[in-house]
């Protein structure tokens, strides 16, 4: 039986690395490796547009988040699992050149280790269900939304933007929902699609054009005015699904 390293996916399998002195380099002690990314940023930014160019599925990545930097793994049901915050690119890099050939995880005291999200797919919507939730929505509902219902009806889980996590209504439950908690009345303009499982809303904002951006608003009292965006389209907001919540 295979040891996984700690920090390690359990489908771990080495990735390939295009820098050119990789191998050389994971063989030095790991600060000596985050002083040469900090000597030599041309090489950690390399590794950074390696990343971006990716393709395939699983795989390590690196990408920068605002003023910060995570290191993680892309499964190959598009679940971010093992990730790690880093504050700058010198130690980002470090630890994913490392994590990349499965030598280690670099992990500073600096480094906020992010908890594996937690991802329940849920099943998948009929066509039957479908059809009733298009013709009775009185909207025409986003084509990627319902492809996801299609293989995800009622999923739920971590939300790597606010509010940190998602309870996506089932097909059969949109329109009953809506008129129950009365999102027509109290919040005009936005059609809800589900809840972080407490007291904010997750709705589309159909007040202007497609694609309509995606808010969260307080479920008691329900205020449009409180309505605050969170993505700019449903994509956007699916990429968020299944990350680890942000720190709260």
């Amino acid at each position: 039986m295979t040891l996984i390293p700690p920090g390690f996916p359990k489908d771990f399998r080495p990735q390939r690395v295009r820098l050119a002195n990789a191998t050389t380099l994971a063989e030095l002690p790991p600060i000596a490796i985050v002083n040469y990314f900090r000597d030599n940023p041309s090489a950690a930014r390399e590794l950074l547009l390696e990343s971006g160019d990716k393709r395939f599925t699983p795989s390590t990545f690196i990408e920068g988040r605002g003023k910060t930097y995570r290191v993680g793994w892309l499964s190959s049901e598009i679940k971010f699992e093992c990730e790690a915050s880093f504050q700058n690119l010198a130690d980002a890099a470090t630890d994913y050149l490392l994590f990349s050939l499965g030598k280690s995880r670099w992990l500073p005291g600096k480094a906020a280790v992010l908890r594996d999200a937690h991802v329940d797919r849920g099943s998948r919507a009929s066509e039957a269900a479908i059809r009733s939730l298009s013709e009775s929505a009185g909207i025409i509902l986003p084509d990627v939304y319902l492809a996801f219902l299609r293989n995800s009806n009622g999923a739920t889980g971590d939300l790597g933007i606010e509010p940190g996590y998602v309870v996506f209504w089932r097909a059969e439950e949109v329109v009953a929902n809506n008129v129950g908690y009365k999102v027509a009345e109290f919040a005009p303009g936005f059609f809800g699609f589900g809840s972080n499982g407490g007291g904010e809303l997750l709705a589309f904002d159909i007040r202007g054009l497609i694609p309509w951006p995606i808010v969260m608003i307080p479920m008691i009292p329900m205020d449009a005015k409180e309505a605050i965006q969170i993505a700019p389209d449903f994509i956007s907001f699916l990429t968020a699904f299944g990350r680890a919540a942000p720190p709260g």
